[in-house]
């Protein structure tokens, strides 16, 4: 068995435990495809951190078949800081924060990711200068998000968007005294009501596009259209590791709906900024 590191943060990824988008998690086509963007995207984003002082949980249904239970064996064997967890789908996650966290100064950071996201290589190196105790029950979050959508064979659209609180390594500062998950704070868009927010500046995140509906959809704004070179390029700069976008489904172009589904958006946001202007966020650097 491999022997666990221990680390003062510790992020979730709920690989493969039912959600409420109605998805077969564990329909043959979505576990193959899934996993061939975990491994190129999500995970290389973590392998590729220049601070390694962190573990992830993956949290997987019990029912995962045997096939890829050995994938992820492996997976984890290769990585010191990926652990699974295999839990029934009528439960919720089981954290085991005890075998993971390593507490600095009683402090500790939890975060969470979907297995088909990234984030930029100095992630965690953003996230260590808030395991202090100013900012116990604190969520931190950086707004920066990079969404990519593969429409062509080697054609990609790459749109920048600043969210305020977005699900793409949202953390919550906690303590060993009164550990509590980010999943405690409920619905990312909702954090604000239970915590203050710390918004980090610089790169935040990328979302993939793999799916249709108002929330897996480009905005009203500009998009870059390039190539996966041009793309690996442009990321690269910004702060984040090589990826091989190919793993992506093509979902082309769709303009008269993709319209609609923006103005669902455009019109959700503005009924959420309306109702939420008191917020308290602190923004640093």
């Amino acid at each position: 068995m491999k022997k666990i590191k221990k680390a003062p943060i510790l992020g979730h990824i709920a690989y493969s435990v039912k959600g409420s988008y109605g998805i077969n998690v564990l329909e043959p086509k979505y576990l193959a495809y899934r996993f061939n963007i975990f491994k190129n995207v999500t995970l290389k984003s973590f392998q590729a951190q220049t601070d390694q002082n962190f573990n992830i949980v993956l949290l997987h249904s019990a029912q995962l078949p045997q096939e890829y239970k050995d994938k992820f064996s492996k997976l984890e064997q290769e990585n010191i800081f990926l652990h699974n967890n295999y839990v029934d789908d009528s439960q919720r996650s089981k954290d085991e924060v005890a075998a993971f966290v390593k507490y600095a100064d009683d402090i500790a950071i939890d975060f969470t990711i979907d297995n088909d996201d990234a984030v930029p290589v100095d992630f965690i190196a953003k996230l260590k200068p808030y395991l202090q105790e100013a900012y116990l029950s604190h969520v931190l979050s950086i707004p920066k998000v990079s969404t990519i959508q593969r429409v062509k064979w080697d054609v990609f659209l790459k749109q920048d968007n600043y969210e305020i609180v977005n699900s793409i390594g949202l953390a919550l500062v906690t303590s060993r005294k009164n550990y509590k998950s980010i999943y405690t704070a409920g619905f990312h868009s909702q954090v604000h009501t239970k915590y203050p927010v710390v918004l980090l500046l610089g790169s935040g995140g990328i979302r993939t596009i793999n799916g249709r509906n108002a929330e897996n959809e480009l905005d009203f704004l500009p998009c870059l259209k390039c190539s996966g070179a041009q793309l690996r390029k442009n990321l690269k700069d910004s702060g984040y590791a090589e990826f091989d976008f190919s793993c992506l489904a093509v979902c082309p172009e769709r303009q008269w709906l993709n319209f609609l589904i923006k103005g669902i958006k455009f019109i959700w946001r503005r009924i959420f900024s309306r109702n939420n202007r008191q917020i308290f966020y602190r923004t640093v650097k």
